[in-house]
């Protein structure tokens, strides 16, 4: 306890929710959680430090553990013998559990026997967690980017927030947007739009070089093929080609992920995120987010040139508006007729017009007091038989808001006129009333803040102090006193001594006063106030007053007594570890350290450290050279700001080697500056043995996944000879069935009796068919194949487009349709269209003879998606034939009945599967049949 000094101990725990610290628990010996530090609170994700105070260690245990933890607490205080670490299932606060490596010792705390308890969370599941808790992290950003793309902003405003969201999402450095355009001979430069840097907040560059690029001349000409086929450029720079390292690397770019812009099906430009401090490999999720994200900006770009017309041309008309005053209205007393400008339509609504009166229900929206006064000054412009003027003013209840308008009716009896001007003051009228609710606010921001304002008349020794004062001290307010702070009987005897000399040496000096002073109120409460001032001369030069602010510090001072009070067990709780934990001053000599740490350097380096002992002399006894000279440029990072993290490997028992991983952290003093560095050392030897043989499996496993694809190359290529084998040798031979049939019919046929010819027009339906069954063959291979591209779609669009492309081709009625599209899916376009098309083309097909068709198409969300379905009452089939419905080539009725090749419906299952999603069928011969699709929600919990 002596080596560890206050200061030291506060600035070892900042960092005490440093992954390598281990979570300390101490409980006393009534079982109950007496102190828990806040590592808990990133280990169970919610305030776990507060909501276990005082509670039972067994309320957070597994029943069938409470023997045993009990048995091993008594252990602990009858022999003070440390136990060894177990594997432990924690409960969560909150509900759900973790699994920890757990061990306890005996100590004391608050002054009385305690057990220490430390863990650690399994790392396997740990490392998982935060995988799943990233991947959620980035798609919420990408949420928060496809929100803004959505919006009406200009893009000077929505480009400088998405390129934002994006370095938060992907934790880069740099985001950059670049736009092309094509220059003489269709040369495809590259301009600079946007970029943000978490270093600078910048939203343009400053660089020449990304302004304005050729792409061949800084050798871009991959990034161009790339980008513009739509795929992503994802890879360190290092791996990238000279040519472009070149340009990179002098500007710190050490790793890039750049995702196409493609608008009209055309390369407008890229997106690019950078890592400007690691080679990073950007993973497969991080990459389809980046994708998703350049074809949402798609999306945006689309949107904004449509309309950017459209509202030039009204933002033009609207203009001319207000230069002509058009906020107006006339009535011509003669006809009765009225006029309203577009201006004036925008702000009331409609406004029909009776007798000369405004409508009532517009009226109702004033206050009385106002209405009565409108109602009165048409009225007086209708009565006046010269030409006259009335103004006034009237607050109008738009939506939940209240508008304030002035306004000018002009009476012309003599042109048979009256005209209207309304103007809008709302800005101006809440100005003026924002300046009262602006002094409310401050009294009530002075006593949140338990801040109040003084001022001390020198001349007359009296004192002002404002009502906060008053009411924080619970006195009377009005009584004046000769003290700053009211009242001497309110301070000790030793206090007032130090203000008079205070107060003396400021008056001389002219200088401010800044002090703290204790009161003891009536209540027999100490407070304690944070009290400023500033000299006020005459024009001589005098001092005449000082004025100043007192602010309740009562709270801060209480808590300073209590981390007093803690000093002692948080350094128990240090010296308890097994951990290596080192604090260092500037000039990198010892200011605190731990028992771990001590022993370690006794039994590597053969000496006894204590503080003020010199690390780098140390450090340099037994190593080589180029290794000291390695872990002394990692503790000058760390003086400069930095986080470096490192290793450490020293001889261990038995010839064996022992390995730490080090955590450098600065130290920041009150002022902001680096006063020192701490370090923090975990033992992770039998990780990293786990870690070799994980490495050597992992490069098995590559192997037999090489293996792997080379024999599933192998059976693509296959497919495809097959392919083409279908498209092109089976045609050849259908092409002469069909043509030589065709050929002797025409010329043949008043030689050949009506059975030859019947038997002609069968050998060419029948070589119909089978160019049909080929070509819905090939369909079928090339949906395996297709790449499939998913965006959230509407899908009114495309059933309408269905619908009424089979009202058209089978003469169908909107009656024998019924639509109830609820909720949109996220799938490919053409390939839902095509899914959709087959669905209604069936229910279309088998519908009874000489019936109306009865076809339903319906949207609907689920848990995990959305389900689609498509019902129709038509013939229906046995659900004991359902396992043909959907296959290849087979078919429930015979050509003579229902036209088709049967393959629709196995394109349709083949769609589903590419979607992850999947399709179901209820059927009833007589009734009808319902086919149901699945699509997936695009994160899918």
């Amino acid at each position: 306890v002596e080596r560890y000094s206050p200061s030291s101990i506060s600035q070892l725990l900042q960092v005490s929710k440093d992954k390598n610290f281990p979570i300390p628990v101490m409980i006393h010996q009534d079982q109950k959680i007496a102190f828990i530090n806040h590592a808990a609170e990133d280990m169970a994700g919610i305030e776990f430090a507060k909501s276990v105070i005082d509670q039972s260690i067994f309320s957070y245990l597994p029943v069938a553990d409470h023997p045993k933890m009990m048995e091993r607490m008594g252990y602990l205080m009858n022999t003070g013998v440390s136990a060894d670490p177990v594997k432990q299932t924690i409960l969560l606060p909150g509900g759900g559990e973790i699994e920890v490596i757990l061990y306890g010792f005996l100590t004391t705390y608050q002054a009385r026997p305690a057990i220490q308890i430390l863990f650690w969370e399994l790392e396997e599941d740990l490392r998982e967690l935060r995988e799943k808790q990233e991947q959620l992290r980035v798609s919420e950003c990408l949420n928060d980017a496809l929100l803004l793309l959505i919006s009406d902003e200009e893009e000077e405003k929505v480009f400088p927030e998405l390129l934002k969201i994006a370095c938060s999402g992907f934790r880069a450095d740099k985001v950059k947007l670049f736009q092309n355009f094509t220059g003489q001979d269709n040369a495809l430069f590259g301009r600079h739009m946007h970029e943000w840097s978490e270093k600078t907040k910048s939203h343009h560059t400053s660089d020449e070089r990304y302004q304005f690029f050729y792409y061949q001349q800084y050798g871009f000409k991959r990034w161009e093929e790339i980008l513009s086929a739509g795929d992503c450029i994802a890879e360190p720079v290092s791996h990238m080609p000279d040519s472009e390292q070149a340009v990179l690397l002098p500007v710190d770019i050490y790793s890039v992920l750049a995702a196409p812009i493609l608008v009209d099906q055309q390369f407008w430009g890229f997106i690019s995120v950078d890592d400007c401090q690691n080679p990073r490999h950007w993973t497969t999720f991080e990459q389809s987010i980046l994708k998703s994200l350049g074809l949402a900006i798609s999306g945006y770009i689309q949107r904004r040139q449509s309309s950017r017309r459209a509202f030039e041309a009204e933002k033009a008309m609207h203009k001319a508006q207000e230069i002509g005053g058009v906020s107006n209205f006339s009535f011509n007393i003669d006809t009765g007729t009225w006029y309203f400008s577009k201006v004036f339509t925008e702000t009331f609504g409609e406004i029909p017009m009776r007798s000369g009166i405004f409508q009532e229900k517009v009226l109702r929206h004033l206050p009385e007091e106002d209405y009565a006064e409108l109602i009165k000054a048409w009225d007086g412009a209708l009565r006046s038989i010269t030409d006259s003027r009335t103004s006034g003013k009237f607050a109008f209840r738009r939506d939940e808001n209240l508008s304030y308008f002035t306004y000018l009716i002009e009476s012309q009896p003599t042109q048979g006129k009256i005209h209207g001007v309304f103007r809008d003051v709302t800005e101006s009228h809440l100005a003026n009333q924002g300046m009262v609710d602006s002094q409310k606010k401050l009294e009530r921001t002075q006593k949140i803040g338990k801040v109040g304002f003084w001022e001390y008349d020198l001349v007359n020794q009296r004192a002002w102090w404002s009502n906060i004062v008053y009411d924080m001290l619970g006195m009377e307010k009005g009584k004046e006193s000769n003290s700053y702070l009211l009242s001497k009987e309110m301070i000790e005897e030793s206090d007032l001594e130090e203000l008079v000399m205070r107060s003396t040496q400021a008056v001389e000096s002219l200088r401010p006063l800044d002090f703290v002073q204790r009161l003891r109120l009536k209540s027999g409460r100490t407070m304690f106030f944070e009290v400023y001032g500033e000299l006020i001369t005459d024009d001589e030069g005098i001092p005449v007053r000082i004025s100043g602010t007192c602010r309740d510090i009562s709270e801060r001072e209480t808590a300073k007594e209590k981390v007093k009070t803690n000093e002692v067990s948080l350094a128990a709780i240090l010296e308890s570890t097994s951990d290596l934990i080192l604090s260092l001053d500037q000039e990198f000599k010892i200011t605190a350290y731990n028992s771990s740490f001590f022993h370690l350097i006794r039994k590597w380096i053969g000496v006894d450290i204590r503080v003020g002992s010199d690390l780098v002399k140390i450090l340099t006894l037994r190593q080589r050279e180029s290794r000291a000279r390695t872990q002394l440029k990692a503790l000058k990072g760390a003086m400069r700001g930095e986080s470096v993290e490192g290793r450490l490997s020293v001889p261990g028992a038995h010839g064996g080697i022992l390995h730490y991983d080090l955590t450098l952290n600065p130290i920041i003093g009150d002022n902001g500056d680096i006063v020192g560095v701490s370090v923090f050392g975990r033992d992770v030897t039998e990780r990293i043995q786990k870690e070799r043989e994980i490495g050597a499996l992992n490069t098995f496993l590559e192997r037999r996944v090489a293996s792997r694809t080379q024999e599933l190359e192998k059976i693509n290529r296959e497919l495809e000879a097959f392919a083409y084998s279908v498209s092109h040798d089976l045609r050849t031979p259908l092409r002469h069935l069909s043509g030589y049939s065709t050929l002797l019919m025409s010329r043949g046929g008043k030689k050949l009796d009506s059975e030859a010819k019947e038997y002609l027009n069968f050998i060419g339906n029948s070589s119909r068919k089978m160019n049909n069954l080929i070509e819905d063959l090939l369909e079928y291979s090339r949906l395996g194949r297709k790449a499939i591209y998913p965006i959230e779609i509407n899908l009114d669009d495309i059933v309408n487009g269905i619908v009424h492309y089979f009202m058209e081709q089978e003469r169908l009625s909107t009656d024998e349709f019924q639509i109830e599209l609820t909720a949109p899916i996220y799938a490919d376009p053409v390939l839902t269209e095509t899914v959709l098309t087959n669905l209604v083309s069936n229910a279309v097909k088998y519908r009874k003879k000489e019936t109306k068709a009865q076809i339903s198409i319906a949207s609907k969300s689920i848990p995990g998606g959305v389900e689609v379905s498509v019902s129709d009452r038509g013939i229906g089939f046995d659900m004991d034939y359902v396992d043909q419905v959907f296959g290849i080539f087979k078919r429930l009725h015979s050509d003579d009945e229902y036209e088709g090749s049967g393959i629709g419906l196995a394109n349709v299952v083949r769609i589903m599967h590419r979607h992850s999603g999947n399709i179901e069928v209820e059927s009833q011969p007589g009734v009808g049949t319902t086919f149901t699709c699945f699509f997936p929600d695009k994160n899918p919990s």
